[in-house]
């Protein structure tokens, strides 16, 4: 009991020394500088003496969320010597942290007691949610976990799975297009309509699965193929890639839609818009991937000629220098054409996609370990966003890029020509040297057109491929080469 009238004792003295001197007055905010939040106030010192009455002398104040208080720069001289000699007078400056701690201190700005009361348990509330909510995406949800798998499926980085669904994609739709002009699957059969498209392109997908044993992914069975969403603007880009008439050899790509299924939260940071990013640089890489696996074909087909005999390749080789022409020309540009592709596939996937996505993976665990404030789950997304204009860009598939992403189209088209062309060849030209005499007319008018059509890829992919090289020759010279 005599402890706590003590305590008693010492909170009255404290309140009645505290009472002494009272704010009386707070102008308005100063709104005019934008940098920092000042406000001007005025303080009235009551002073007590045994000998006088109460007495007040005002005081104009500037104070910043630093925590300091400095004298109005207006005061006047005539000020300064009026006050001189008063107690309660304020210095020029204060840190406004003392007036929360000594309670000797007559002035206590409202502001400094909004920081110290209100402003910091928001900053101590706002840095919990963070770290709760970083927790809740990268522990619970598995965030990191996701974008991996965007990373294998949409980058093609699961090569097995996703090489295999590309190869079955376009056999099947040859087979379509093939049945399509046959009598007994009229055109009109071929033609779709969205659903049975999306329905078609998820049996492939499925078979895929089933044959590399990846139906029990659970990150897999998040893949669907639906109706695709993107704009006319989007879809006309995309087309400038991979094509739009019915002779391009991929332009059905541009109705190929993955969607990747998450649940909310996850869809605030993997976003629709995310998913068309995505399938922007799928599709590209399948045009790709597909470019490739035609050359390679087209060698096989060629190696055929090297089983002839002598006799055989003769005839041929003659048949071939009235156009201009040799065997060994056609051998030269298919390496030259499965080089160049072979090399854009290596940079992209070694110094885009590859170092891209290591880079965004690294800055995403430091956020995750880190112990800043200033790191939480939007710093996140702002990075993804960051990782996928990254990769549109060095995919040449930003709206700035069409000369060069049209030039790019052409070239992969001619070796696509090439290929079938000089497939039709090997099918025309003669094995047997005694059946020369049985060609007819319109069997040696086949073979002009076909040899005709592949002098015009040759003599057209070196125009072209120079243009393309020049340019990215100017862009490597600022970005990795």
């Amino acid at each position: 009991q005599q402890q706590q009238q003590q305590q008693q004792q010492q909170q009255n003295e404290c309140k009645a020394q505290v009472e002494e001197t009272v704010p009386m007055q707070v102008d308005d905010v100063d709104t005019n500088n934008d940098d920092v939040c000042t406000t001007k106030q005025t303080f009235v010192n009551v002073n007590r003496s045994s000998d006088e009455k109460y007495t007040a002398q005002r005081f104009a104040t500037d104070f910043d969320f630093d925590g300091h208080i400095a004298i109005d720069a207006t005061t006047t001289q005539q000020d300064d010597e009026d006050t001189t000699g008063k107690i309660g007078m304020i210095p020029t400056s204060i840190d406004g942290m003392q007036f929360i701690f000594d309670w000797h201190e007559s002035y206590i700005p409202v502001q400094e007691c909004m920081k110290q009361t209100i402003i910091n348990g928001i900053q101590l509330q706002s840095f919990m949610v963070d770290k709760v909510t970083l927790f809740l995406f990268m522990d619970k949800l598995k965030l990191l976990h996701h974008f991996d798998s965007l990373y294998r499926f949409f980058l093609m980085n699961n090569g097995d799975l996703m090489c295999r669904f590309g190869t079955q994609l376009y056999r099947k739709q040859a087979q379509m297009h093939y049945d399509a002009l046959t009598v007994r699957h009229p055109p009109h059969a071929s033609s779709s309509s969205s659903g049975i498209h999306c329905s078609f392109l998820n049996l492939v997908f499925s078979s895929c699965t089933k044959y590399l044993h990846y139906e029990s992914d659970q990150y897999v069975q998040r893949l669907q193929f639906i109706a695709s969403p993107i704009t006319d603007l989007e879809r006309s880009m995309l087309s400038e890639m991979v094509g739009h008439s019915s002779n391009d050899s991929s332009s059905f790509l541009c109705d190929v839609f993955m969607h990747y299924r998450v649940d909310w939260p996850l869809t605030e940071i993997i976003t629709a818009q995310n998913l068309k990013s995505y399938n922007f640089v799928f599709i590209f890489f399948l045009y790709l991937h597909h470019i490739q696996s035609e050359v390679i074909e087209c060698w096989s087909e060629m190696k055929a000629y090297d089983k002839q005999s002598m006799q055989q390749r003769s005839y041929n080789e003659s048949l071939l220098s009235v156009y201009g022409i040799s065997w060994s020309r056609l051998q030269m540009f298919r390496r030259t054409c499965q080089h160049i592709i072979n090399a854009f596939l290596m940079f992209f996937n070694n110094q885009i996609l590859k170092v891209s996505w290591t880079k965004f993976k690294q800055k995403v665990r430091n956020i995750w370990h880190a112990n800043s404030g200033e790191n939480h789950i939007r710093t996140i997304q702002t990075l993804h966003d960051a990782y996928l204009e990254h990769l549109l860009e060095s995919c040449f598939l930003k709206p700035e890029q069409r000369s060069l992403r049209r030039r790019l189209h052409n070239m992969l088209e001619l070796m696509m020509n090439f290929k079938h062309n000089t497939t039709q060849l090997v099918r025309l030209l003669p094995f047997d040297a005694q059946h020369d005499e049985n060609l007819n007319s319109v069997h040696n008018q086949n073979i002009h057109n076909v040899v005709r059509n592949i002098l015009h890829c040759m003599n057209s992919f070196e125009s072209v491929s120079k243009f393309v090289f020049s340019l990215l020759d100017t862009i490597n010279k600022s970005r990795v080469s």
